[in-house]
């Protein structure tokens, strides 16, 4: 027997019942918040992915405490049920290894570009070049059709712009948003378009934009400013939501891309990205900057009827100068149904008076000048260019399978310019049938954006502010169709426009959202 056994020290007396459940009871209450703490902390995370990058100095904080609560779970479990759960532990070691490698592998992704040229993007680049870009590009380097030269600031650019502060405060303010508060909605556009204005935009963004500009080519005019943002000009056709700055002076280019980043905060642009279910992460903004053209002029071409794909003709919309209000439907157009079969026959044409210009100051900016008398009523160009466009269109429409939308300019030496192409949307099915119809319509004519039917109470618009307060299930009657339109979508039963353009911006939104109109 060891010497001093009657100074062992006595061993703890034994808990009692109730003491034993007391304590199980508020180790199972410690499990249940670290568990809900732990839960809350992933769904914070899940909603900021929606908004930001997965970069380390962004959600590096917020990934920590899941994992400390997790593990702090663990160990709540083993002191409840006096086991030792290793393998659980494993597992948890091995998914913050997996975080780890997944958030270094994206923040050290292969040196991405701020920067690249038209020459260089295909359709295989819209991630980096958005969707805007990347198509023109295929359009020069795969279809070998005319597309002006010009670059874009890629999505890399617009990340490190808004680097981690601008970020956090774009998640903030758009978490807020709430499309039936449009006081809200205003307010809260305002805020995040003048948060962009005032954001440092880092020297190597600021760089790539101005050596560039200074090595286009830019024919004595200035620049076309564009969004190209990822997802635009695809599926979702975004037409009209952001925006474009013409004949910007090259020493102004950096202004521009601001402009075009903070337009991507506008009223509408947000609207239609929550009406659409598009994440604010999934559409980075690039930006695209091509030379302006001397035009004689530009418009519109679609390589489908868009109320009736049975129909064997392509239209195409132009007027003379530039063509800068085409698509928001102010400014009014010549209208040609061509046969879509060589050798493309004109089947129809629709002459419109055009009294005013739009033309690109050596200055900067545009200007609205008087037409001649003589030219005002004449078609805006003549059969070859529209042979070749139509021809030009059914090259587009085979390469990228599927119809087209497509903007062009006729330059003042006599050659064509594709400046953009996108998907065009289509009503599905035939062209509608018409029954008998018992009564005199109170009105009839005009030319169709969608076909259906719909009904529900009149909603007159005279100003364009009108359409926020637009009753659910309305059918809108407005002067003129415009992409302000996207505001009031989500409730509308049917519209009708006293004028627009059915090649047009609202007309793309209307079919894509399937608007009887």
């Amino acid at each position: 027997m060891p010497f001093g056994w009657w100074k062992k020290k006595p061993s703890a007396p034994a808990l009692s019942v109730e003491e034993r459940i007391r304590r199980k009871y508020e180790t199972f209450r410690e499990l249940l918040a670290l568990n809900n703490e732990g839960l809350e902390l992933i769904a914070g995370l899940q909603e900021d992915l929606q908004y930001v990058p997965p970069l380390r100095d962004v959600l590096g904080d917020r990934i920590a405490r899941v994992f400390e609560k997790v593990e702090a779970t663990i160990t709540a479990l083993e002191r409840l049920s006096g086991a030792v759960y290793s393998p659980l532990r494993e597992a948890v070691e091995n998914q913050r290894l997996e975080v780890e490698r997944y958030i270094a592998a994206w923040q050290e992704r292969e040196a991405p570009r701020m920067a690249a040229w038209l020459s260089e993007l295909t359709a295989e680049s819209v991630d980096e070049a958005g969707g805007k870009a990347a198509i023109l590009g295929e359009v020069k380097n795969r279809v070998g059709l005319r597309t002006p030269e010009g670059f874009v600031l890629t999505t890399e650019a617009y990340r490190r712009f808004c680097g981690t502060a601008l970020w956090t405060q774009i998640r903030d303010a758009v978490r807020e948003v709430n499309l039936e508060d449009l006081e809200g909605l205003h307010r809260i556009s305002t805020k995040l378009a003048e948060m962009v204005m005032s954001a440092p935009l880092p020297r190597a963004v600021e760089v790539a934009i101005t050596e560039r500009a200074r090595m286009l080519k830019t024919h004595g005019l200035g620049l076309a400013v564009r969004s190209s943002a990822v997802g635009e000009g695809g599926e979702r056709t975004f037409a009209g939501q952001f925006l474009t700055v013409l004949n910007v002076p090259p020493h102004e280019a950096v202004e521009a891309y601001r402009r075009v980043v903070a337009g991507r905060f506008s009223e509408q642009a947000l609207s239609y990205r929550i009406t659409t279910g598009l994440l604010e992460v999934e559409s980075p903004m690039a930006v695209l900057f091509l030379p302006m053209l001397p035009v004689r002029a530009a418009g519109i071409l679609y390589t489908r009827d868009p109320k009736d794909t049975r129909s064997d003709a392509l239209w195409i919309a132009a007027t003379r100068g530039v063509a800068a209000e085409i698509a928001s439907g102010r400014q009014p157009a010549d209208l040609f149904v061509v046969s879509r079969r060589r050798p493309h026959r004109v089947l129809e044409r629709n002459i419109v008076n055009k009294e005013q210009i739009l033309v690109a100051d050596a200055g900067g900016g545009l200007s609205r000048l008087a037409l001649e008398a003589g030219l005002s009523a004449a078609p805006s160009i003549g059969e070859p260019e529209l042979e070749t466009l139509a021809e030009w269109g059914m090259r587009l429409e085979e390469h990228f399978r599927k119809p087209q939308d497509v903007e062009w300019a006729l330059d003042e030496a006599g050659e064509l310019w594709i400046l953009q192409a996108r998907p065009l949307a289509v009503a599905e099915g035939s062209a509608v049938r018409r029954g008998k119809v018992k009564s005199a319509p109170l009105a009839s004519g005009g030319r169709t954006v969608y076909a259906g039917l719909a009904s529900g109470p009149a909603y007159m618009v005279e100003e364009l502010s009108q359409l926020r307060r637009t009753p659910q299930g309305a059918v809108v009657f407005l002067r003129k169709a415009s992409p302000e339109i996207t505001q009031a979508l989500p409730r509308v039963a049917g519209l009708v426009a006293e004028w627009g353009n059915v090649t047009g911006h609202a007309a793309s939104l209307l079919r894509e959202f399937r608007i009887p109109s």
